[in-house]
This record gives C-alpha cells, structure tokens and sequence, in this order.
C-alpha cells in the first residue's frame, strides 16, 4: 500500500463568516508527533449488539473495468495533472487518492454538538487499496456527557470517551490539518454535517476555518441529484443497499467511511456523467444541487405546517450559523 505524510496547512480563504483577524492557530498541536491512539474502544462492551470486525474488515469492492489501461490524455483544469481517460474506466478525472471522512458525535446539531469518534481513510480509486498511515479511528472527548441516545446509536458511553478519548482540541487540530493539508477530495455521506461541526470547532479552537476551495464529494448530494424520484430513507444503510454494496460496521465512524467508499465506486458505475465533470465543476454542481434541494424540502416542510430550513442550511458543504 502507498503511504503519504498529510502536510500541515492553514486556510488563507474563508466561508465568509465573521472571525478575527488572525487566521493562524494558536498551537498546532500535532507537532509533537504524537502516534494516533490504537483504537480505543473497539473491543469493550458496547451497547450495540453488532460485533466490531473491523481489523478484519472485506476489502473494499472491487467495479469491474476499473483497471483498464491508459489510452488518452486530457489536461485537468485543477491542478493540471494529465487526465487518465482510461486508466481507470468510468472514473475519469478521479483517478486521484480520496479521504474519505467521519464523524460519530454527541448530537444531531452541528452547530453546537461534538464529536465522540473520528474516521480519516485515504482511498485509492484505482487500486482500491488503503493507506495505512491514514487508516485512522480515534475516540475524542467531548469534555461533557454524551447523550443516552447518541450512545445507543454508536455505543460510544462517556466513560469510554473519557477513559481513551482523545482531547477535543488536539482532535480537531488533527482532524483540520488532514483535511485541508490532503491534495485531493475530501468524501463523506452527508458531510456537510460534520464539516461543518469542525469548521466551527476549529473557528473556536483554532481560530481559523476551512478553506473555501476545500474539494468535496457527498454521497448523499449526489444520490438526492441522480435519484432524485426514488422514495424512502437515503441513510448510508439505505444507499448501500441501493448501490448493491455491503454495510461496514454501522455507526461506527471506520466502518461508516469504507461503506462510503463503496457506495461513490458504486455511483460512478451507475452514473458516469459524475466523472465525466473535473473536480471543480463538480463542487459547484453539489453546491447547486444541494441548494435546489434545500429549496423543495423547505417548501414542503412549510405545506405541513412546519418551519422551513434556516438560511444556513442552504449552503453547502459548510453550513453557517
């Protein structure tokens, strides 16, 4: 498998919320070179019954056609890499490494809940290997009591969290520096939700945001947008079984990211017109997309006699407050 050093690097660009001036952290506390904690938790008495087989986890699925030699040649508009039109057929311009990201957190409020647990896997489309050195899943503690209800859904207790959790501001401190320091696209199923829960702990932690050319795939955006008719629950679950995908390890945030995986490989077979756009004009198109759906289910809330989306909730992939 390859391996790769995630660099540090502080946002220059914002979401355009107001903040300080200064956009350098006050520590960066990843410096120390600390090694990341050897999953604590994964093998305590949980209070869901599914056992944790992630250390034997299934490789991911393999597509068929994924390993077709290169036969063309294109310029990407991104970072002027040579496109592989056919290194990989039916991925087009992601031919890249992936960080596929996840959170499991106290709440269901970005804006004010914390995370618990935290999943950092890079994945390479085209070997569909894994790195190593980010294969990472690490507790965090929140420094206050996890809900009972959050607790039944990723079986993550307080005690837990306090015994071998990692503290929140070297959390997001790490988590940060993964995402915005990792050249290429940052994936997620609904992962405006948890990017945006650590744009605005970093806001508070580290007294910058994340960039506004951040490069995101969200799963769930793109199944609203190709499937936009089908009925019923579009939870990670519900798209794996969708996509004809296995679900790894539900609620649990490692688990939760190689799913994710699966599913995008999945969608990009089933809908080749998202590889057909390079990154950039795929962020903009979410963003859209996500915008026209906020719009309709806003509508609808209110035709039931309920209040429509906030404003915030309109933007995408970081939410404002």
């Amino acid at each position: 498998m390859n391996r790769m050093v995630i660099r540090a690097h502080v946002a220059t660009k914002s979401w355009g919320i107001p903040q300080s001036s200064s956009m350098t952290p006050k520590s960066n506390k990843l410096n120390d070179k600390r090694p990341l904690q050897e999953r604590p938790g994964h093998h305590d008495s949980r209070t869901v019954s599914a056992p944790n087989e992630l250390d034997d986890r299934p490789l991911l699925q393999e597509k068929p056609g994924h390993f077709d030699s290169c036969t063309t040649s294109k310029s990407n508009e991104l970072d002027d890499r040579p496109y592989l039109g056919g290194v990989s057929k039916g991925l087009g311009y992601f031919d890249r490494p992936m960080l596929i990201f996840d959170l499991e957190t106290t709440g269901i409020d970005p804006l004010h809940d914390l995370p618990v647990s935290a999943a950092l896997l890079e994945f390479d489309p085209v070997s569909h290997d894994c790195s190593e050195d980010v294969q990472n899943y690490f507790l965090v503690n929140p420094g206050c009591e996890i809900p009972p209800a959050a607790t039944a859904i990723h079986g993550i207790t307080t005690e837990q969290a306090r015994e071998g959790g990692m503290p929140l501001d070297d959390a997001i401190c790490l988590i940060y520096d993964a995402i915005v320091g990792f050249n290429g696209p940052v994936v997620g199923m609904n992962i405006s939700y948890d990017l945006t829960m650590v744009n605005t702990l970093s806001r508070s932690i580290l007294n910058c945001e994340l960039p506004a050319s951040l490069m995101v795939l969200d799963i769930l955006v793109l199944d609203r947008h190709f499937d936009r008719y089908r009925k019923g629950s579009r939870k990670l679950a519900d798209l794996a079984r969708t996509y004809g995908v296995q679900s790894v390890d539900a609620h649990n945030a490692l688990g939760d990211t190689t799913t994710t995986a699966n599913v995008l490989m999945s969608m990009m077979d089933c809908y080749p017109e998202i590889t057909r756009m390079n990154l950039s004009e795929l962020v903009e198109k979410q963003k859209e997309w996500h915008y026209d759906w906020a719009s309709q289910y806003s509508e609808w809330r209110k035709e039931q006699g309920k209040l429509p989306l906030a404003s915030g909730e309109y933007n995408w992939p970081v939410r404002w407050s």
